[in-house]
């Protein structure tokens, strides 16, 4: 039966773990788990808001779809200028359906295996001047394997 999760998703643990090795950056990275939460849970994410990071992924499960939107607006109504991503099962099957629904929160989704697309990411933040973290990612985005966004023109693009 779908539903939260007891516990840390394996994916999550996958991507921490090949991140703390693979990382070429010395970037501050944390992995939350809110599978278990509800819409209503965003003070929850007090943690998050209050670190201020410059790139936040969500993994996104059937069952908390409308959820990860909720959370979505509360992260970016508290940081505006940070960049949403998302993955997870539900993205993996329907990741155009969901970008649709939730755009332009999140701004890029991974399919699939989430490890190195995570870690272009995060790279790719890392070389960024503050001023430029949301900029426009047309350019760049077609270079993150497994990746699915909403370009400027509104069309969906994959990598």
């Amino acid at each position: 039966e779908e539903g939260p999760q007891r516990i840390m998703p394996l994916g999550l643990q996958n991507i921490s773990a090949y991140i703390k090795k693979n990382i070429k950056q010395k970037s501050a990275i944390k992995i939350f788990d809110y599978s278990n939460l509800e819409s209503s849970d965003t003070e929850q994410l007090d943690d998050l808001i209050l670190w201020k990071p410059d790139l936040i992924g969500i993994s996104i499960y059937s069952s908390h779809v409308c959820a990860a939107i909720h959370w979505g607006h509360t992260i970016q109504h508290s940081l505006p200028e940070s960049f949403i991503f998302c993955g997870g099962p539900h993205i993996s099957l329907a990741a155009e359906d969901f970008l649709i629904r939730s755009h332009p929160l999140f701004k890029l989704a991974i399919q699939g295996e989430g490890e190195y697309p995570t870690r272009l990411l995060i790279e790719h933040f890392d070389t960024l001047p503050p001023s430029k973290k949301s900029v426009e990612y047309d350019n760049w985005a077609e270079h993150i394997p497994n990746a699915v966004w909403i370009n400027s023109k509104g069309q969906i693009k994959r990598s």
